[in-house]
């Protein structure tokens, strides 16, 4: 059942394409209806999503391939059969979850956006970094307006409640080897302003690291150039904050997904090899998850691949891994050269 939210959306678009006497009413017209659409601008701001420039490429694409009908056209506006398929799709999403949800939200269709593969709808997503994973992750876990038992939170409890996490976490870390590159992401990102602290700014911490850049430069990794181009992104790329504004820098959902697949790991590993702490490298390790972030392309950008990290760090993991880079320091031994000895 489609939601009234999502209703009074589906009606200004045939209003609009009307108006504007298009012949057809397409994926790119939903998209861009949905900008405005409350569930969908939530789980978008979630994602990190720039909406303007989001908006913008989508008004100047429609304006620029959408037939319109001349005046004395008597012919309506004509759904596309993309249109059509990406609303039944999003009905069919729904029916799996119906004892939680009965209705059809904007950010569903969001999802189901995705399957219009070679749409420029989806183009447009993935150009500013959505993927379809960050949506329904978001859904599932009730950051969108899914409904469930509490209802939807307001902005500003997600607002808080974002902070809060952020401040956790440096608290949690703060002895650690991986505390103050946290803290010095968050606090890049609070001190320009920024509304998202990214997976980004995390890498471009961890660029200070000595344990990471020992990695990236056994992956022949030329960490300055790394450096400036996530630099260029986080600084170009990052919405700010507006003037005035009461709003705090927020975790995006690909931050929290890597702290959580690094502490992940030391839960999976730790016992078996005493280690206590998450490490440097083993957020490295977690950042390739995010395998449709800016910070993977960079990544890549240099010849850093997965395997390639894997294979430094070799079969016996981190404590491997830093037990031979200690054996390099001690011996002032290039650590591709003492591995291959090890």
């Amino acid at each position: 059942m489609i939601g009234h939210e999502l209703g009074v959306t589906l009606h200004q678009i045939f209003v609009g394409a009307r108006r504007a006497r298009h012949q057809f009413i397409t994926v790119e017209h939903l998209l861009l209806a949905l900008l405005d659409n409350p569930s969908a601008v939530e789980v978008l701001r979630a994602c990190a999503c720039p909406i303007e420039d989001l908006r913008s490429s989508l008004q100047d694409f429609v304006s620029a391939h959408t037939p319109v009908m001349s005046q004395s056209s008597e012919i309506d506006s004509l759904p596309t059969l993309g249109f059509h398929r990406v609303i039944q799709r999003a009905q069919m999403h729904v029916q799996p979850r119906s004892s939680r949800q009965t209705e059809v939200t904007g950010a569903d269709v969001l999802v189901a956006i995705f399957g219009e593969k070679d749409s420029h709808a989806a183009y447009y997503l993935h150009q500013q970094g959505v993927t379809r994973l960050d949506l329904t992750t978001c859904i599932s876990r009730g950051i969108a307006s899914a409904q469930g038992e509490g209802g939807a939170e307001s902005p500003g409890e997600q607002d808080r409640k974002g902070e809060e996490w952020l401040d956790r976490l440096i608290e949690q870390q703060r002895d650690s080897e991986i505390g103050p590159l946290i803290a010095q992401a968050v606090a890049q990102a609070r001190q320009a302003r920024q509304e998202f602290v990214t997976v980004e700014h995390l890498l471009l911490a961890l660029l200070d690291s000595a344990s990471v850049a020992q990695v990236l430069r056994a992956c022949a990794c030329n960490i300055e150039d790394l450096r400036k181009g996530l630099q260029g992104f986080v600084s170009d790329r990052s919405p700010v904050l507006p003037p005035g504004s009461q709003a705090h820098t927020q975790p995006t959902l690909g931050f929290m997904l890597v702290v959580q697949r690094a502490v992940m790991t030391l839960v999976a590993r730790g016992a078996s090899n005493g280690q206590e702490e998450v490490t440097g490298v083993q957020m490295l390790q977690a950042i390739f998850g995010e395998s449709d972030s800016q910070a993977v392309y960079c990544l890549h950008q240099q010849g850093v691949m997965w395997p390639d990290v894997s294979k430094v760090i070799g079969p016996g993991g981190i404590g491997k891994f830093e037990q031979v880079s200690s054996h390099s320091r001690q011996h002032q031994h290039p650590l591709q050269c003492v591995m291959e000895e090890a």
